[in-house]
């Protein structure tokens, strides 16, 4: 045993016989057992008979099993009293069937792939029924723990209490005791009937809420705190309704694990904007995390933007920032606009294999490691050209046709003007202007007509013509 931090106290060993020794750790401490060494709760007395002691680990203690704790059965069984904390994510913890482990409501045991052993060579696993579980207390088991078979029959609670498990941001199965009927969230090992108990039980104490079960949010529930997350575990959906504006416009966040989605309120309805592969985002690894007060989705771990969906920087109707953190990768094989007012920083890798589009009034675009675009062949860089010389005729037809408006509207003023010059202050015949005011509009509504007929043209052509000609004798008869 390696004490790293604080102390460990032995004592009643003048009763070890009868009561039993007592190892307890200070409040501050931290002990590893490292890897490879095995730290047996047990002595031999006088009568070179074997005995357990009693582990004991406050609540703000640690033991850090790297290699393995052993609970022997001997004439008396060891037994593991934790308020605190023992971690055997790395390590082994071995019971023999008279050793007892007990968690308290402050406890935690973490459980990791080579589980719990029922003998020292950790080659079986423990089936007793000597794991008890206290309300507020958990017990852990990552994803691969080899115990994980026997956890639910294994681990007791007391009488009145059921035995709720999920699965954590991490991807580990937690399991803990509550006497409330079907939980809906959990949070400090405590477990509430809905989201809304749990965010207020959290209140400004800030802290981590996994949900237990499907919630969809409404008017009526309330804010996450701004040093409050929400977890969307593996298996988990939150939905946004229309009228959930509350909860969108808090100072908290949501994090999305790996298999678990948030469905959020789009103009056409609602959609999977995080999840699996018909999500605008497919998380296929890590988290995706939306801090809404500072309104930055961040990308811990691999996700991409399937074929036929399009994943935009904004919600409700406004710009967010986004990151690909260090080490991730985002991969675009759809669309993913980063609208105005919107940012992207890519301090991971950006594989862009569809489309990229990005507004000219987005507020940043920065890639600090790996952006990679689609290369074109030479059938896809002629089809493209094509497009945009389409477009660019299309453009200048427009532009053609408003700037011949614009054209006549200015000739139409300068005859005005030249009509009242004449009229009121130079004098001189107004024939030379009819005629080439009337005759230009001629000549424009006969090309119409060419083109595109209609008898109110072909009127207007004719009307003109005949003023424009009148304009014209008035001019070679009076000058």
């Amino acid at each position: 045993m390696q004490i790293a931090k604080g102390s460990v106290t032995i004592s009643a060993i003048d009763k070890l016989t009868t009561d039993g020794c007592i190892w307890t750790l200070s409040d501050d401490a931290e002990v590893i057992i490292p890897e490879n060494k095995t730290m047996n709760l047990q002595f031999t007395a006088a009568d070179q008979n074997l005995y357990g002691t009693k582990l004991v680990v406050p609540e703000n203690a640690v033991v850090t099993v790297n290699g393995t704790l052993r609970g022997v059965s001997g004439q008396k069984g060891s037994t593991i009293e934790a308020d605190g904390t023992i971690d055997c994510t790395n390590g082994l913890l071995s019971l023999a069937g008279k050793a007892v482990v007990n968690i308290a409501e402050t406890g935690s045991l973490k459980v990791g792939d080579k589980g719990i052993a029922s003998n020292s060579a950790g080659t079986t696993q423990y089936t007793g029924k000597n794991i008890n579980l206290a309300a507020g207390g958990a017990i852990s088991l990552t994803a691969n723990s080899a115990w994980k078979d026997h956890a639910n029959d294994s681990i007791q609670v007391a009488e009145g209490n059921s035995k709720p498990s999920y699965t954590d941001a991490n991807g580990n199965t937690v399991y803990g005791s509550t006497n409330v009927e079907n939980p809906v969230a959990v949070y400090n090992g405590g477990f509430y009937g809905s989201l809304n108990d749990a965010l207020t039980a959290a209140g400004t104490d800030g802290g981590v809420i996994t949900l237990m079960d499907d919630v969809t949010l409404n008017g009526s529930t309330g804010a996450i705190a701004d040093n409050v997350t929400v977890v969307v575990p593996t298996g988990r959906k939150l939905t946004a309704g229309n009228d959930a504006a509350t909860i969108l416009t808090s100072a908290g966040a949501i994090q999305v694990a790996t298999g678990g989605a948030v469905n959020l309120p789009t103009a056409e309805g609602s959609a999977d904007w995080i999840g699996g592969a018909d999500a605008r985002l497919h998380l296929t690894s890590g988290t995706i995390t939306y801090d809404l007060g500072d309104k930055m989705l961040t990308l811990d771990g691999n996700a991409e933007v399937p074929e036929t969906k399009t994943a935009y920087l904004h919600l409700s109707d406004e710009g967010i920032n986004a990151q690909i953190a260090k080490g991730s990768t985002l991969t675009v094989k759809g669309t993913l606009k980063a609208v105005a007012g919107s940012a992207l920083t890519v301090d991971g890798t950006l594989n862009v294999e569809g489309t990229l589009t990005v507004a000219e009034s987005v507020k940043n675009f920065t890639v600090n490691s790996t952006l990679n675009l689609p290369r074109m062949n030479k059938e896809e860089i002629l089809r493209k050209s094509r497009l945009e010389n389409h477009v660019q005729d299309e453009r200048d037809k427009v532009i053609s046709a408003q700037s011949t408006m614009v054209g006549m509207i200015g000739m139409t003023v300068i005859f005005l003007l030249l009509l009242v010059i004449r009229l009121f202050w130079k004098g001189g015949s107004l024939f030379d202007i009819g005629a080439m005011y009337f005759g230009y509009l001629a000549v424009a509504q006969f090309y119409q007509f060419a083109l595109l007929r209609g008898k109110m043209r072909l009127f207007l052509a004719i009307g003109y013509t005949a003023v424009a000609l009148l304009n014209l004798m008035g001019y070679i008869w009076k000058g």
